[in-house]
Order: structure tokens, then C-alpha cells, then sequence
């Protein structure tokens, strides 16, 4: 665990030994290694708060997107650059079970972090290429040893619906259907895809679209009824 040590050799006489070691050779290697950390973190360090301004709750299987994070060291100790520390900004994917799918995605070497400043990142992710609902698990890992979120720290999860192919746009199909006055049931079909696609999204951009698919969805049906 501690892979750089010093050996000192220490003059002195029977009786002078003790007192030149501990009061004046000692104290100087203490300082020395009081200055270095060792190879890996202390537990201790093995603290952060990471936040993110959003993180994608659906995916094309094996869509590839970039996130940006914000993490802060939150211990009492500076953490050295990756180079020194095996530290980064990484990533894996879990199933609803919580078992793992992929456990090794994206990885972003760290900078040197002292306490309490935070620094913003961008982390490369790629979606699992099978279709269901998944964790997206984002964290500190120090290469070698461990994941901080598994004792001590506030990882970054999130609940993403990996779908295999996409519908068309929303608002073209919506368009395109209504200026052909299309049958009712076709509509009411693509509504239904949507639903299959996008029925565990909370993401504006998903829900307002659909909203609109079903208000339309109604006027062609009250539409086809008094034309029959």
C-alpha cells in the first residue's frame, strides 16, 4: 500500500541513540511523510457530491452522449491529479434488479481537486445495446481499488428507457396526418407506439408531444364520427 519508503541511518553512541533519533531525525521524516499521501486514498476521501444539469431518461440502444457534471471533493483532503491517484469520473449501467450490465463505460481522468471546489467535467456515455429500462449509475472511482458510492458518497443515478429504434418525429407525423385527414385508427396506432416508447418518460420534450398526439388523436375521431 505504501510504495515509496525512506531508510535513514542513525549515528550515535550507547545513550546518545535515542535522544538524536527521536528529537531530531525522526521529526524530520514525519514532516516529510506527512506532506505525501500514499498510494491509494484513505476511506475518508472517498467523499463527493456530483450534479448534473440533465441526464438523458431515454436512449437509442447503444447511442453514445455526452454529460456534464459538476463534482465537488467533499473531505478534508486535496486529491491529487489521476496520474498520481487512479482517480476519475466514470460510469457503469445496472438492470432494475441493481445487477450490473456494463462495468466499464465512460471514464474522465480527474485534476487535482482540493476541498470544497467543485469543477465541471464532461463525462462520454454509451446506452447498453439491449432495449429495457436500466440504472445509469455515475461516480468516482479510483482505478485499482473501489467505487465511492459503495460506503460513503452521493452518486448520480439515474433511470433511463433504452428503446431499439425511435418513432418518427412527433410533430411531422401529427402534421402530416391531420392535412390528409388519415384514418382515425392510424393515428390512434402511432399514439400507441408513443406509449410504448416513451410511457416511464418525464422529460417535457417526450410528454408535450404526446399530449399533442392525443388531442389530435380526439379531434379526428370527433371528426370521423359526424362524417358517418
Amino acid at each position: 500500500m505504501f510504495g515509496d519508503y525512506t531508510v535513514v541511518e542513525v549515528p550515535g553512541d550507547h545513550g546518545v541513540y535515542y535522544e538524536t533519533a527521536f528529537r531530531q531525525i525522526l521529526p524530520v521524516h514525519m514532516q516529510k511523510a506527512e506532506g505525501r499521501l500514499p498510494g491509494r486514498l484513505p476511506r475518508s476521501a472517498h467523499r463527493a457530491l456530483l450534479n448534473a444539469a440533465a441526464v438523458p431518461d431515454l436512449l437509442l440502444a447503444g447511442e453514445r452522449r455526452t454529460i456534464s457534471i459538476v463534482i465537488e471533493n467533499l473531505s478534508t483532503l486535496t486529491w491529487p491529479a489521476a496520474e498520481a491517484s487512479n482517480l476519475y469520473l466514470a460510469n457503469r449501467w445496472l438492470d432494475e434488479a441493481g445487477n450490473v450490465i456494463i462495468w466499464v463505460d465512460g471514464r474522465v481522468p480527474l485534476p487535482k481537486l482540493p476541498p470544497r471546489t467543485p469543477v465541471a467535467l464532461s463525462l462520454p456515455i454509451t446506452a447498453p445495446l439491449i432495449a429495457g429500462d436500466v440504472q445509469l449509475i455515475i461516480d468516482v472511482v479510483e482505478e485499482g481499488d473501489t467505487w465511492f458510492y459503495l460506503p460513503q458518497t452521493t452518486p448520480l443515478p439515474g433511470r433511463v428507457k433504452v428503446v431499439s429504434e425511435r418513432p418518427p418525429p412527433v410533430y411531422e407525423v401529427l402534421a402530416e396526418l391531420s392535412a390528409t385527414r388519415a384514418n382515425v385508427d392510424q393515428l390512434r396506432k402511432y399514439v400507441s407506439e408513443l406509449h410504448t416508447h416513451y410511457e416511464t418518460s418525464t422529460s417535457w420534450k417526450v410528454t408535450r408531444p404526446l399530449r399533442a398526439a392525443k388531442m389530435v388523436a380526439r379531434r379526428l375521431a370527433g371528426l370521423a364520427t359526424r362524417q358517418t
